[in-house]
């Protein structure tokens, strides 16, 4: 399930790069393209995108393995200034919700697992492997 977690995150990455990407949702997306925002300008838009989820990680990693309570948790993720209050009270249930708190964790731990061991953009080779084969976690984990 954790590597299926990242998997889904990357998949779009095995076949096409960041630039290739952005091209395509310019072209197919934009109502006019000649005049929306640059690719390079989008480029660096979906990376600080791709950034974001790393904070909900962050967040719940404090809360369920440093014991934070729910008022330090919503301080540390409002310091950040990009949520409103109704967002953050959605987050912050999120993460304390005994049904849902391992889906704020799943799947950045996939997604790097996946990321130490073929790079943020995995060959489409190897991306077709682990859909194919039953691996797990540890079968990627690179160890010293």
């Amino acid at each position: 399930m954790v590597l299926y977690e990242g998997m889904a995150g990357l998949s779009l990455n095995a076949l096409f790069s960041a630039q290739e990407q952005e091209e395509i949702a310019l072209s197919q997306f934009c109502p006019d393209p000649e005049n929306g925002p640059t690719v390079e300008l989008l480029v660096k838009q979906n990376c600080a995108r791709k950034k974001l989820p790393m904070l909900d990680f962050n967040a719940a990693y404090h809360a369920h393995v440093d014991g934070w309570d729910k008022k330090t948790v919503r301080r540390y993720i409002k310091s950040f200034e990009l949520w409103d209050s109704k967002s953050l009270d959605r987050k912050i249930q999120l993460i304390y919700s005994p049904v849902h708190k391992m889906s704020v964790l799943t799947p950045h731990i996939g997604r790097q697992i996946i990321v130490d061991k073929f790079g943020e953009y995995p060959n489409p080779k190897d991306f077709r492997y682990l859909l194919e084969n039953p691996i797990l976690p540890s079968d990627l984990i690179l160890v010293n």
